[in-house]
């Protein structure tokens, strides 16, 4: 019996060390273990994890799943198998997850790792996960450091004032925003080179915490913005 993709989400818990897959029997764990080590396997290599663990009711010991069995995988050379294993494909900060709606759609972000996205938690400002295909604009291969910058440590400081004046005032759970800002292009890698970014956010909910959902849609290098002094 093979699951689909989707099912198998509803089982996935993600941790700062660890990616589990909590399952309601024994007999399900083995038939997951059985037909699915592969793609399990390729989860928890694009993740950044080396394994992951399927847990059940009872269990003396889960089924841990290692990402090196993606190696035995026929039809596939080394070159291509190093390449699944040391790029991860979504990049995760420090977070934690309330409810099995937004573990979801983290998961579902890591479907969409080849596109330009990042989420920001609004509490403090803090990115906390970014996608591989943000790598391109970044100039970086390893953006595990990109999650744990803040907004204040890259926009300009004028534009993510009216940035949080209008997410307030526009952005809602329903109705996305699109915003135009200035900001420095990776303030992990440089502090002198600016980008203009146009970028659609959506605002998700967790528990009592709340995130926004940015997609790149166009960059642009720019000079340095000036401050204006009224």
């Amino acid at each position: 019996m093979e699951l689909k993709d989707s099912d198998l989400l509803a089982w996935i818990q993600i941790g700062c060390n660890s990616l589990t897959l909590q399952v309601p029997s024994r007999i399900l764990a083995r038939n997951i273990l059985y037909y699915q080590s592969h793609t399990l396997a390729q989860w928890a290599a694009s993740f950044g994890f080396d394994a992951i663990s399927i847990n059940f009711p009872e269990a003396d010991r889960p089924f841990r799943i290692p990402v090196s069995v993606i190696a035995n995988i026929k039809n596939k050379d080394d070159s291509s198998m190093s390449s699944i294993i040391s790029a991860p494909g979504l990049y995760l900060g420090e977070i934690k997850i309330y409810t099995p709606e937004f573990l979801r759609t983290i998961a579902n972000l890591f479907e969409r790792k080849n596109d330009r996205f990042a989420v920001v938690r609004v509490s403090d400002n803090l990115q906390i996960a970014v996608t591989a295909g943000m790598s391109g604009h970044l100039g970086s291969i390893d953006l595990q450091p990109n999650t744990r910058v803040k907004r204040e440590e890259y926009w300009f400081a004028e534009d993510l004032y009216e940035f949080n004046r209008t997410w307030r005032r526009d952005l809602s759970e329903d109705i996305p925003i699109e915003f135009t800002y200035r900001a420095l292009t990776n303030s992990v890698v440089s502090k002198e080179h600016w980008s203009k970014f146009t970028t659609k956010y959506r605002l998700i909910g967790d528990g009592s915490e709340h995130y926004h959902m940015a997609e790149i849609l166009a960059i642009e290098p720019i000079t340095a913005p000036t401050k204006i002094n009224f």
